[in-house]
């Protein structure tokens, strides 16, 4: 049975127990007959027939929205958030906000814990919508009144939607270039909830750590931004939490680079070091890519001070530990592993091992749609072509040079382009150095053909070099 089978099995199923004509005869009757019909509409949003689902929200609010029972009442609230969401999924935004306007209005005062987390939801969801449409002002002032409307709460759902309102908050501030104001609104966020035990509440202090030392990364104080990881780290490094898990990886790796950016190259190898140790076993797909992640940029840092023969060393370990994964952004770390092994091995000299490499990535890679994977491959067959070329083996960098092209030229990726248009150039510079003055200036000829309307500034230039490499052969 497939899906929309199973689906309309079970909304029939649905339909039986509460044909649309029947009225709920008593409070048990009523209780069970609203929660068959939220389960209904869960059941068509969740096999994408949203209007259906909206439709069943709307007979469920009608039936029910006078009922005394608080059983049914959470159910009436529960049905106009989701078909809030519902609506704003289908950007339908200034309907979604009406629906939450609505729930707001109608069970603002509600004494009921369940029904009140359905309140504090929606004015969350509110504002996202707010957000999305723009309304970056509008977004905030709900925000601020949410908090403090429930900031008291001794709700734990109710205050995690607090401290998501808050980090809500301090990005949209962010958004709206107010940066003072932003790091102040994570500065709340990390002290009001000090010392909570609710795992759902941290998670959104350690993202407001996150995003705080990101933010003065960015604003190249990189020193503020290590201190800020290391108070982040030294919070939830031990935590078992998967989503804290991912922010302390993501944290050490941003220290790292930090540590990097403040020229300290040794504690910034050192940091991935301690990155890897603690996460390489994880199994966390997303903790795992920053593993993968700190592996490469630990390979760079070596190269940077000429430690070729080590970084190959730590992209060798990279590859074996992550080749057959099926994470895309493993992968594309596990890519870019092969090409800067290629390249260290041109850098000692070891021209043919290079290759072998390069050859390695086309192969490994060859069915990838990934356009970073690919942007690897394609700079992996111009390292290629150079060491064929660095070898005296000029024919055979022309014929890489074509299938390069060939393979290519046709992409929409603006970053693959450049390197197509490379490989064009130092197609024409083989063969003019080979006295094929001809068949170069063929090559260039297609060159500027191809690529003479390009906005892209590294192509204008290698178009730019073209012509005067043409000129000179005429």
């Amino acid at each position: 049975m497939d899906v929309s089978q199973f689906l309309h099995s079970n909304t029939t199923m649905i339909d039986n127990l509460h044909p649309k004509s029947s009225k709920p005869k008593d409070t048990a009757t009523s209780e069970e007959s609203a929660a068959t019909m939220f389960n209904k509409a869960l059941s068509l949003g969740e096999g994408n027939h949203h209007d259906e689902a909206i439709a069943v929200y709307d007979d469920l609010i009608a039936m029910f929205e006078n009922s005394i029972n608080q059983e049914i009442l959470i159910d009436v609230a529960r049905a106009m958030r989701n078909k809030g969401i519902t609506l704003g999924q289908a950007h339908r935004l200034n309907e979604a906000i009406a629906v939450y306007d609505n729930l707001i209005t109608r069970f603002e005062n509600s004494e009921n814990q369940d029904i009140l987390e359905q309140v504090a939801g929606a004015m969350r969801n509110k504002g996202g919508c707010l957000k999305e449409d723009k309304r970056q002002g509008e977004a905030i002032a709900v925000y601020d009144d949410l908090v403090s409307r429930f900031e008291n709460s001794n709700n734990q759902d109710i205050l995690e939607t607090v401290a998501r309102t808050l980090f809500s908050k301090a990005l949209s501030l962010g958004e709206a270039n107010r940066p003072n104001e932003e790091i102040a609104v994570y500065d709340n966020l990390i002290t009001r909830f000090d010392h909570p035990n609710n795992q759902g509440v941290l998670v959104w202090v350690a993202k407001a750590m996150f995003i705080k030392g990101a933010t003065q990364a960015e604003a190249k104080r990189h020193n503020e931004a290590i201190t800020i990881y290391d108070v982040l780290t030294n919070r939830f490094g031990n935590s078992n939490n998967q989503e804290i898990q991912e922010v302390v990886a993501k944290a050490m790796f941003s220290k790292a680079l930090s540590l990097g950016k403040a020229n300290r190259p040794n504690e910034e190898i050192a940091f991935y070091d301690d990155l890897i140790a603690i996460f390489k076993n994880s199994k966390n797909q997303k903790v795992l890519v920053e593993v993968a992640r700190a592996m490469l940029n630990k390979g760079v840092s070596l190269e940077l001070v000429n430690r070729h023969s080590q970084a190959i060393a730590v992209y060798d370990s990279l590859i074996a530990m992550f080749v057959n994964s099926k994470n895309q952004s493993i992968l594309v770390n596990v890519a870019g592993a092969m090409r800067n092994k290629g390249w260290c091995l041109e850098e000692i000299k070891r021209y043919d091992d290079a290759i072998a490499v390069y050859d390695n990535i086309v192969s490994g890679f060859t069915d990838s749609n990934n356009h970073e994977i690919l942007t690897h491959v394609v700079k992996a067959i111009f390292r290629k072509a150079l060491s064929l070329g660095e070898t005296n083996r000029p024919n055979d960098a022309i014929v890489v040079y074509d299938n390069m092209v060939a393979r290519f030229e046709d992409s929409d990726n603006q970053e693959i382009l450049v390197w197509v248009a490379k490989a064009m150039f130092n197609h024409g510079i083989t063969l003019g150095e080979a006295n094929r003055d001809n068949e170069a200036i063929a090559v260039y000829n297609k060159l500027e053909a191809r690529f003479r309307g390009s906005n892209n500034l590294e192509i204008r230039v290698v178009v730019e070099r073209t012509v005067k490499e043409r000129k000179a052969l005429k």
